[in-house]
């Protein structure tokens, strides 16, 4: 284990820890940098990953790929694999770099045969994905730009617990399939309103209200689903099927 990980950062290995602690001799720690690709779309999955303080966007496959969402600390990356599913069904690229567990996928795939628990646990993420996912192809049509920056940037400052968020602009405009240019038009806009302050590949939150006041609606929408998805995974409820109920 890297010297000062918190792996309870992430609330699966937490889970792990309490429900399958025979995993955790298993877990790999692993730094993850900024860009790099964890899966592939249609190719095998080659380990399970649960991130700490970094944040993997999930893109749709093809030339460019829309990202759908993205996983932080409250998830796991290759959960399906778990399930028997070799394959990976979307792109997964860091958006930003930090810390990780991962995990090879015949192990995750042991444990959950033997604990309803887990099972009911990943069950409930990729449910949640998949709504997430929902929701962002509908924003990404209904909603203009700089709600969704707003949304995206309150996000991760969510996600890592920091103001302080190592992303470039480069970045944030892959992330909303758009230009840079536009971007850089709203993140000035942001700024003149005191709302954020920019460096060389770092943006910092000045004011969390003052983007809530400009994102859209969907950050509500997420936010809600994720105070749903804690108590999920923290407390499992009977079956995979009352998992993804609990979160409607």
């Amino acid at each position: 284990m890297n010297s000062g990980l918190r792996r309870n950062r992430n609330r699966f290995v937490s889970l792990l820890a309490n429900r399958a602690p025979h995993l955790l001799p298993h877990l790999e720690d692993v730094t993850l940098t900024a860009n790099q690709r964890l899966q592939r779309a249609g190719e095998r999955i080659d380990y399970v990953y649960f991130p700490h303080n970094s944040v993997i966007a999930l893109v749709g496959s093809g030339s460019p790929g829309v990202e759908f969402g993205m996983l932080g600390h409250e998830g796991i990356l290759g959960g399906s694999a778990g399930f028997g599913i070799p394959e990976a069904i979307c792109d997964a690229t860091v958006r930003i770099g930090g810390t990780a567990s991962r995990l090879a996928p015949e192990k995750l795939q042991a444990a959950l045969s033997e604990s309803e628990a887990l099972r009911t646990a990943v069950a409930a993420c990729d449910a949640a994905l998949a709504m997430k996912a929902q929701h962002t192809a509908v924003c990404n049509t209904l909603h203009p730009v700089e709600a969704r920056l707003c949304h995206l940037l309150l996000e991760l400052s969510e996600r890592l617990e920091s103001d302080e968020l190592p992303i470039t602009q480069a970045s944030l405009a892959d992330s909303l399939g758009v230009q840079r240019t536009t971007v850089t038009l709203v993140i000035g806009k942001l700024q003149s309103l005191g709302a954020i302050a920019c460096g060389r590949g770092r943006i910092r939150v000045l004011d969390a209200a003052a983007l809530e006041q400009n994102t859209c609606v969907c950050h509500e929408h997420s936010r809600r689903l994720a105070s749903k998805l804690v108590p999920v995974i923290r407390e499992p409820l009977a079956s995979p099927m009352a998992a993804g109920a609990a979160l409607i």
